[in-house]
């Protein structure tokens, strides 16, 4: 990853240590799928002060800037480090469909500025944060991109115009990417009252009915009511991508979509495998820390043929 900007424009040694640091931990770490690295991470975001942000290049027409004291996205000094590969893998594979992106729980806008990228076919965007600093970087992005996305403040429910709490752990920072909704008391700290909007709402007041959906929903376990907001879209063309977290022992996302008739794929080590059954699920799903994306389409949608196609041609292997 190669760093272009960095503000305030101080001494900068640190930027340097933690640069070619993160590079050698990433040769150590990447044959133990890179397992400690945040850790390194954030204790080597905490040599940067707190104004201090760096902008890195994810394409030829693509940065991103970001605070260097967040562990969660210093991690992309890393040059062996790729953000959700398996993300970048399907939405490469999607390149010649033409669809519209919603990057629901946006956070700093990491996946609208790539989908928006030409390296992966320039598609119209909307990305969707609810935490008012966030939302401000996300801002900043989409302004550092040429406003190549639609930036919408609020968070993606089952009803639009409710005031929704918008909480995070205790040691978590307000731009942190773990930030969820809130129904009810809670110990964590409340981040902000924010409004919520419905996918479909989003789709229809943009006249983008009909139009073929990527739907990436990072909304921290809120994924279910999102899902019930989008009404009959999910009847559409529509290539869900979502969380199914090690510590979610039930599956309930994974087993709402499989109800639903929709077609599940995951990805491993770069080979597509599609899942049969909530079992297959349960036995990919074996650390209760880690999340684990997953990929779900209509069996007649364009999305699950080209997942199907690319199943196929991996030989079919187990997971």
């Amino acid at each position: 990853m190669r760093i272009v900007y960095a503000s305030p424009k101080r001494d900068l040694r640190s930027l340097a240590f933690v640069s070619r640091t993160m590079d050698l931990l990433g040769f150590l770490l990447y044959p133990f799928g890179f397992k400690g690295f945040y850790r390194a991470s954030s204790l080597l975001s905490r040599l940067f002060p707190n104004d201090q942000r760096l902008m890195v290049v994810l394409g030829d027409d693509s940065k991103l800037l970001f605070c260097a004291r967040d562990p969660y996205w210093l991690r992309l000094l890393c040059s062996r480090y790729v953000y959700e590969e398996e993300i970048d893998q399907v939405l490469k594979l999607m390149n010649a469909i033409n669809y519209v992106f919603l990057d629901c729980g946006s956070n700093l806008g990491y996946w609208a500025v790539k989908v928006t990228g030409k390296d992966y076919g320039q598609h119209p965007t909307f990305a969707i944060e609810p935490v008012p600093e966030t939302f401000k970087l996300l801002e900043e992005n989409n302004e550092l991109n040429n406003n190549k996305f639609h930036a919408v403040q609020a968070a993606v429910y089952s009803d639009s115009g409710l005031n929704v709490t918008i909480a995070a752990g205790a040691g978590d920072s307000v731009a942190n990417a773990g930030a969820h909704i809130i129904i009810g008391s809670s110990a964590n700290k409340t981040i902000a009252i924010v409004k919520t909007v419905t996918i479909e709402q989003i789709v229809s007041e943009a006249g983008l009915d009909g139009c073929k959906l990527v739907v990436k929903l990072d909304v921290e376990g809120a994924e279910i009511p999102a899902l019930e907001g989008a009404g009959s879209l999910l009847q559409g063309d529509v290539l869900l991508i979502y969380e199914d977290h090690g510590m979610n022992e039930n599956s309930v996302v994974s087993r709402y979509l499989l109800d639903l008739g929709f077609g599940i794929f995951w990805v491993s080590n770069g080979i597509v495998k599609k899942i049969d059954g909530i079992e297959q699920i349960f036995k990919i799903k074996r650390n209760r820390s880690h999340g684990y994306n997953f990929f779900a389409a209509r069996p007649d949608s364009s999305f699950y043929k080209l997942l199907l196609g690319a199943y196929a041609k991996s030989g079919k292997p187990k997971p």
